[in-house]
């Protein structure tokens, strides 16, 4: 006969003499988080007169069952003679012995079938199977925790390694408060983990590494350097046309002592023109047509050579019948989008000036 006891953390296993049964189950102890002892009848094919297999094992999945990946701490079997009266008594290590703790396995003959082993009975085996220390209580066992200190109640991972512990772009920025967490190699951190080429201090929208005014004012629009655009300026590739396609109707600038305003209207522009103020001027930048503007006009008093019609398609018959001769030098117009270039009603007599650097290829 074979017997397995438990009693406050002693465990006694009996079994019937023989079975053909693969795997029939006695007894799972658990003693630590994830680690179990299994106790299991051997076969007839294994023991001739019974027996029984001893498993301590990691169930990492916690499914009671041994998967193939699981750590493997001790695999025996335990074969019985014919005649014993077989008792195997299974009890908790002292923590002395097993810090993590553990279970003590004592396989023997119970002769007076008493449930004690005595002196002089039989033992077929006897060892301590202790379980694998976690120092820190993060449920990931000492020998495999890369981060052993780790603070209680923090979540790791397969490694043991909470957030507080874990650098992942190597900048010295833990990444619990890392709010940049792909830093470049090499480059300096604020307290945030965050180079200059992850940072943007003044929301212009261009990062510090880059930006050449650091300190631009809310709401300004900023070039590719991070520095304001003067949103009404001159035409750095001929020094003369006025544009302003970024800045918004009504706005104004001081151009080379004179006061541009972004028209939106032909009323608006009209109304700058007979104003026979010299010193302000419009900046058309929003037009698409100047259709008919001086048309029969007897006059215009401001300069319009610096006008930017880029974005006009049509100025159809835009001086037809105009009054007056033109003095104005009107060369450096972008006339390249306009449609109706031969309707434009361009009078020799009235521009003396020049207009032979018009494009009119298309």
């Amino acid at each position: 006969m074979k017997k397995v006891i438990l009693l406050l953390g002693l465990i006694l296993i009996s079994c019937s003499k023989d079975t053909s049964d693969p795997e029939t189950i006695i007894e799972t102890i658990t003693i630590a988080p994830s680690l179990r002892t299994r106790i299991t009848e051997t076969t007839s094919s294994q023991c001739e007169y019974g027996g029984i297999d001893i498993l301590v094992y990691n169930d990492e999945n916690n499914n009671g069952t041994k998967d193939g990946t699981e750590k493997t701490y001790l695999q025996q079997t335990v074969c019985f003679s014919q005649t014993t009266n077989v008792q195997t008594v299974i009890s908790e290590a002292n923590l002395e012995e097993c810090p993590a703790s553990g279970v003590i396995i004592l396989v023997f003959d119970d002769k007076n079938d008493n449930g004690v082993y005595d002196n002089g009975e039989e033992v077929f085996y006897e060892g301590t199977e202790c379980y694998p220390q976690d120092s820190d209580g993060d449920n990931i066992i000492d020998s495999i925790d890369l981060c052993p200190d780790t603070p209680e109640g923090e979540d790791v991972d397969e490694n043991g390694c909470a957030l507080s512990q874990k650098d992942t772009d190597n900048d010295g920025i833990t990444d619990d408060i890392d709010q940049c967490p792909e830093t470049p190699e090499g480059e300096e951190v604020n307290e945030f983990g965050c180079g200059a080429s992850q940072r943007d201090t003044d929301g212009d929208g261009v990062n510090d590494n880059i930006d050449q005014c650091p300190e631009t004012p809310e709401g300004l629009t900023v070039n590719e350097t991070g520095c304001e655009i003067d949103t009404i300026y001159i035409d750095p590739t001929n020094g003369i046309t006025v544009k302003c396609p970024n800045a918004n109707v009504g706005d104004v600038a001081e151009i080379n002592g004179k006061t541009y305003v972004v028209a939106g209207s032909v009323n608006q522009v009209l109304e700058i023109i007979d104003d026979l103020d010299e010193n302000t001027c419009v900046c058309t930048s929003k037009f698409t047509s100047m259709r008919e503007w001086f048309r029969y006009s007897t006059g215009i008093f401001e300069s319009i050579e610096n006008w930017d019609v880029s974005n006009v398609t049509d100025m159809y018959e835009m001086f037809r019948e105009y009054k007056v001769p033109f003095e104005q030098n009107l060369n450096c117009l972008d006339v390249s989008n306009f449609r109706y270039k031969t309707s434009i009603y361009v009078s020799p007599e009235f521009f003396d000036r020049g207009i032979s650097n018009w494009d009119v290829s298309s």
